[in-house]
């Protein structure tokens, strides 16, 4: 069942009114002409479901007549709603007491055919419709027709047809009760439908008139705009690693220059000034002791014995010897004397000798000795100088003052105005002299020379290293097109680890980066946006990542849309500021 203002069909319910359970009848205007009210049959217990059905029951009520009791109400209007027919006729008294009786005669018919027929589902829709079809005929004009008002008339209607006749009873055939009310011009039936509508539709046609004028106005390009563009700003701080090197230049790594000079050798001869004494020492040399004959045979041991030379240097043998019968010893001797009157010639020695016992100094038998080679190292007491370690270290500072200063002064020269020393001048001293410390000599002559050394480095060309590290670390972070407005602080700093052939320098960098929206950007940009609405262009110009805000304004006319030749859009973007 519909409540009041709920839609069958264009009709809105006004009310319900009083009806049979074989149908429900209600009070309704339709949605185009609210002037006028009529009724409407609607039979909820009836589905046609066929498409047959539907065509024969929309084409037996179309401009045709509802006869209940020799009374004929012409039918308005006919439709379909979820399946339930339904039609409408002029609203007044007898039409709804026409109608009621209608359906109190219908339901008993309807009945019946469901239980003639219980078990086929269309039993009910076809015994409605041959009911329908005898009842609703094609109206004559007579006295008992009930005829409606302008107000009234069917919404459609057919041409006459000749008489026809279903199941004996005679359709009378004629053209429709009221002729329809027709605008003498066109323009006068579009005024007369309009005054027909009430306030709130009035309104809503009027709105949806402002809403259509105001997408026309939106899709129509302007004579001319601006699009002004905010960027976004990016801040960027940083350390970054240059070295120094005397190789060729590659990434992070400038190319310097080494100045190296070595010094003029200079030499200087000075006494020795160490001061040592020597004692006397006595001479050594070998006796060879052969020819030997004991008296009793065998072997005995022979001490220390004292010989004279020819020349008269006493001789001494060192230790005890164990010599045999016919045998032959070499013995080990010295000088008794210290000096160098101890060195005797070749056989200074060279005669028969006696051999006595140890302690009892008794004889025992005989030999024949001699001194093959000289006695030697017999050297007198005597006093020498010797080199000392300051007597080097005296000379080699005095040099290294005076050849490092000049030194350094001449690599200072060659060190160009553009040219900064990556560390100090470093000096490697180089010395050498005739004796070692401790040697036995009256002098010592030592050899001085010294070779400095120092990197340097333009820096600008370290700055922009510097900075081109940065700038590569910040198109990798930011994207193609993005750039540094205002200065880069780059702060100043000092080599962290430096030698003579390589630096290294660490520099903390920070700069404000934001997107480059060069000439030919801004054309790409200006032809993606031209001719399009506003939202549509603002979309599509904030859907950057580049973008902070956007913002369009143009002389509005004809239409608010972005000119279609991008050649009468502007283009502007907010300055960014640097740092400082």
């Amino acid at each position: 069942m519909k409540e009041t203002n709920d839609f069958i069909g264009n009709y809105r319910v006004l009310t319900k009114l009083p009806s049979d359970v074989a149908g429900e009848l209600y009070l309704v205007e339709h949605t185009f002409r609210a002037d006028a009210t009529s009724f409407l049959l609607l039979w909820p217990g009836i589905e046609l479901s066929r498409d047959e059905d539907r065509a024969t029951f929309l084409q037996k009520s179309t401009g045709s007549t509802l006869d209940q009791n020799s009374s004929h109400i012409p039918i308005l209007d006919a439709g379909i709603e979820n399946q339930h027919p339904y039609i409408t006729f002029a609203h007044n008294t007898q039409a709804q007491e026409i109608l009621q009786e209608h359906l109190r005669s219908l339901e008993p018919t309807l009945q019946s055919a469901s239980e003639f027929r219980p078990n086929d589902p269309y039993a009910r829709t076809e015994a409605f419709l041959r009911l329908f079809t005898s009842m609703a005929v094609l109206p004559a004009q007579t006295e008992n027709s009930i005829v409606a008002d302008a107000s009234t008339v069917p919404l459609s209607l057919s041409e006459p047809t000749p008489p026809r006749s279903f199941a004996g009873t005679t359709v009378k055939e004629s053209v429709a009760a009221s002729p329809p009310l027709v605008a003498t011009t066109r323009r006068q039936r579009v005024v007369a439908r309009y005054q027909r509508l009430k306030l709130w539709q009035r309104v809503v046609l009027a709105l949806l008139a402002l809403a259509l004028l105001f997408a026309l106005y939106t899709h129509i390009p302007a004579l001319g705009a601006t699009v002004t563009i905010t960027p976004v700003q990016r801040m960027l701080n940083g350390d970054y690693q240059i070295s120094v090197g005397t190789g060729s230049p590659s990434a992070n790594v400038i190319q310097g220059r080494k100045i190296s000079l070595t010094s003029e050798q200079k030499s200087q001869t000075v006494a020795a000034t160490g001061k040592g004494h020597h004692d006397a020492t006595p001479a050594t040399g070998n006796l060879v002791v052969s020819q030997i004959h004991l008296n009793n045979g065998g072997s005995t041991t022979v001490g220390e014995s004292v010989l004279t030379s020819t020349s008269g240097v006493e001789i001494t043998t060192t230790g005890s010897v164990t010599v045999s019968d016919e045998g032959i010893v070499t013995q080990p001797a010295k000088a008794v004397k210290p000096g160098s009157g101890g060195n005797i010639g070749p056989n200074d020695i060279n005669f028969p000798i006696t051999i006595t016992t140890v302690g009892t100094n008794l004889q025992v038998g005989t030999a024949y000795a001699a001194n093959p080679d000289g006695f030697s190292g017999g050297a007198d007491a005597s006093d020498f100088s010797y080199v000392q370690q300051s007597d080097i270290d005296t000379v080699t500072n005095n040099f290294s003052k005076q050849l490092t200063s000049d030194t350094r002064a001449k690599i200072t020269q060659q060190i160009k105005a553009d040219e900064r020393q990556a560390a100090d001048i470093q000096c490697t001293p180089k010395s050498s002299s005739n004796h070692n410390a401790n040697d036995q000599s009256n002098d010592v002559t030592i050899n001085f020379s010294t070779t400095c050394a120092v990197l340097v480095y333009k820096d600008q060309d370290l700055q922009q290293a510097a900075i081109a590290a940065y700038k590569a670390d910040g198109l990798a972070r930011f994207g193609e097109g993005y750039d540094v407005v205002g200065n880069i602080q780059v702060t100043p700093i000092v080599p962290n680890d430096a030698s003579v052939d390589s630096a290294h320098f660490t520099f903390p960098i920070s700069g404000i980066w934001t997107f480059q929206w060069t000439l030919q950007r801004q054309k790409e940009l200006l032809n993606m946006i031209a001719g399009k609405p506003q939202d549509e262009a603002r979309q599509i110009i904030s859907g950057r990542e580049s973008v902070k805000e956007v913002s369009i304004s143009g002389n509005w006319f004809p239409g608010s849309a972005l000119p279609a030749n991008p050649n009468d859009i502007k283009f502007a973007v907010t300055k960014v500021s640097g740092l400082s």
